[in-house]
């Protein structure tokens, strides 16, 4: 009989000791299942951060081939006003020398004028001398 107590008290506490061990695995099983919870939600988490992360990125993207464009655009415009400015220089310059040219015929023309006009002028006194109402008069002594 005694055997057979300790037996029973044995598989007592053998039992109890399986229940412990069924009742941690069963807390195990619940953390654990908490857990798996908690990675599914991380993981959806992590899927829409690396959708954001796709659509900044294709944004970004977007923004950096805008900026190009706008580069190039720039960079093609600078090269169009320095083509304009050389070409208003090269005006300015064909201007100042037209006038150069235009003030050196002016003055060639106002020379050739006083040559002409002071030679009109001989040319009257020549007529006023030659006509025969100034010689007599002036032979006369009138003047």
């Amino acid at each position: 009989e005694w055997n057979t107590k300790y037996e029973v008290n044995q598989m007592n506490e053998f039992a109890q000791s399986g229940m412990m061990y069924y009742q941690d695995a069963l807390q195990n099983l619940a953390l654990s299942m908490i857990h798996h919870q908690s990675a599914i939600q991380d993981a959806r988490e992590a899927q829409m951060l690396q959708h954001d992360a796709m659509v900044w990125l294709n944004q970004s993207l977007a923004d950096q081939a805008r900026a190009t464009e706008l580069y190039n655009t720039s960079k093609q415009l600078t090269k169009l006003i320095k083509q304009d400015e050389i070409e208003a220089y090269k005006d300015r310059t064909q201007a100042q020398h037209e006038e150069e040219t235009y003030q050196d015929h002016l003055g060639k023309l106002k020379y050739h004028q006083d040559k002409v006009h002071a030679i009109n002028k001989r040319m009257d006194e020549r007529e006023v001398a030659t006509s025969p109402s100034f010689i007599i008069c002036h032979r006369s002594g009138f003047r």
